[in-house]
């Protein structure tokens, strides 16, 4: 039986209630189930250090091409279930050192937890999101708010870091 909501929990369906939910329906012939847990936790949370892995085409002096694996240091922004949010800083290397990173959306990425893993050697951050600007300034350290919108650029993270005009 697959239980949905485990999904994405760091217990993974080990858990007592879990295992208990899988006794009380066996032999009912239901095959997968979703219900509220009350003890389920996200693997990952905001501004933990993490390993993304993602692939890249490499092509040889024939001119086949094949798929490689690279891995490249980021942060979580959040877990949506079995998918995760993070951030990685453009031209970022891989672990080898051989692959810059290129960002397609400033660095942020959206994959499956399956190619995420958490990153144990570096300490996790405080991250919050701007109301104002929606963007993430403890990570980017870019402000894509508009300036000149007077009413709302006090609520602003990146003025009250630095200021807003030296964050764009």
């Amino acid at each position: 039986m697959k239980l949905l909501t485990c999904t994405g929990c760091k217990f993974s369906g080990e858990c007592a209630r879990a295992r208990n939910m899988k006794d009380v329906l066996r032999g009912l012939g239901i095959f997968s189930l979703k219900f509220r847990c009350p003890q389920r936790e996200d693997v990952f949370s905001p501004g933990q250090a993490a390993i993304f892995t993602t692939y890249i085409s490499d092509s040889n002096d024939t001119g086949e091409s094949t798929a490689r694996n690279v891995h490249y240091q980021g942060r979580v922004i959040q877990q949506y279930g079995g998918k995760v949010v993070g951030f990685i800083a453009p031209s970022t290397p891989d672990e080898s050192g051989d692959y810059p990173f290129e960002a397609r959306c400033s660095g942020y990425v959206k994959m499956p937890l399956a190619r995420v893993k958490p990153d144990d050697t570096r300490p996790a951050i405080s991250l919050s999101c701007c109301r104002f600007c929606g963007s993430h300034f403890d990570l980017t350290g870019v402000c894509r708010g508009e300036p000149d919108y007077l009413p709302l650029v006090s609520m602003c993270l990146a003025k009250a870091h630095e200021g807003i005009s030296d964050a764009r």
